[in-house]
């Protein structure tokens, strides 16, 4: 299904009298239920991931990390002859020189069941690296402390 620009959406949504908008079928069947942003030709599924991302290079250029990768492929669990593999990709993956580890930074808007499972798994497997989770450009989940 293709995104939709923002324009078209608001077009689409009829405002009732009780102050909320009601979806209408022709949305339904088109919009696939997120805005993207793009910043130096990179798309981003939230403007808080290109936020956190913009944070990110700045804090690479200041020396504070170095590294840096989006949308890095961790596997939670292998293939087996019955099962598909579980994979995790993470926002931002990087080298903190400050705390000295390996670092994972996830934005996150709502929590989904499929993502706080893997969430625990990543922790589970992967106990050397960071995990910090981040909302509206605060640290709400942090797996060092």
């Amino acid at each position: 299904m293709p995104n939709m620009p923002v324009e078209e959406f608001r077009r689409m949504m009829e405002k009732k009298n009780t102050g909320r908008y009601q979806v209408s079928p022709e949305l339904l069947r088109t919009w696939k239920g997120k805005f993207q942003d793009e910043y130096q030709k990179i798309v981003f599924d939230s403007t808080d991931e290109m936020r956190t991302f913009c944070g990110a290079i700045l804090r690479e250029r200041t020396g504070e990390i170095f590294d840096l990768e989006i949308q890095k492929k961790f596997v939670l669990q292998e293939k087996t002859k019955k099962t598909r593999a579980i994979t995790y990709y993470a926002d931002l993956y990087y080298r903190d020189l400050i705390d000295k580890c390996w670092a994972v930074d996830e934005t996150k808007g709502a929590h989904t069941a499929d993502y706080m499972i893997k969430r625990k798994m990543f922790i589970m497997k992967f106990p050397d690296i960071r995990f910090r989770e981040i909302k509206d450009g605060e640290i709400i989940f942090d797996s060092w402390r």
